[in-house]
């Protein structure tokens, strides 16, 4: 079976999660073995300070940085590379470019953010959802408590703009915009037929 590597990225509240499930799904059909990540994780120490860094408002824009870098370090030598090297297919839900979309955001000059990511592997295909801030909003109104990331529309709307440049950062990547106002069959829809190129 071939191995397999994709990446979905968005600003808070685009709806990555909910496609990364029906993809997992869609894959475990097609026979593959599938291994599903997030980040930042739940597993290692850096993941797990950041966490609570996102909801004590402790977030030192150089602190933060090397925490999400340390993180992606550990999830890629322990979870992405391990299951790639077994032929599975690897499912992230946030790689490198929130990184490079977030800290930017905090006011890390692009070009230095970019340098600390770009030793990460390259994705098979990375799919980074489209979607009007205000609109991400309205969908993380659901009752849950927002981290300082999440409750701030103009630094959304930061992210957002970063993230429109990483065709231009990574001009040899397979990167996909998807029209998230959509409903999730129809962007699901769009998501499979770009994977299903690759299988």
């Amino acid at each position: 079976m071939k191995k397999l590597f994709i990446v979905f990225e968005s600003a808070d509240g685009a709806g990555t999660t909910t496609q990364v499930s029906k993809l997992a799904k869609h894959l475990f059909n097609k026979k593959f073995h599938v291994v599903k990540t997030r980040e930042p994780s739940y597993i290692f120490p850096a993941g797990i300070e950041i966490r609570k860094r996102l909801f004590t408002g402790e977030l030192n824009k150089e602190d933060m940085l090397r925490l999400y870098t340390e993180d992606r370090k550990e999830n890629t030598e322990k979870v992405i590379k391990p299951a790639l090297e077994n032929n599975m297919a690897v499912i992230a839900d946030r790689y490198k470019y929130s990184t490079i979309a977030y800290q930017t955001a905090q006011g890390i000059p692009l070009e230095r953010v970019f340098e600390t990511q770009k030793q990460f592997p390259s994705p098979d295909i990375t799919f980074i959802f489209e979607l009007h801030p205000d609109k991400c909003q309205e969908r993380m109104n659901t009752g849950r408590e927002k981290d300082e990331f999440e409750k701030d529309i103009e630094f959304q709307k930061k992210v957002k703009e970063t993230y429109y440049k990483m065709s231009e950062l990574f001009p040899d990547e397979n990167i996909i915009f998807i029209d998230a106002s959509k409903t999730v069959e129809e962007i699901f829809e769009d998501i499979k037929k770009e994977v299903d190129k690759l299988i």
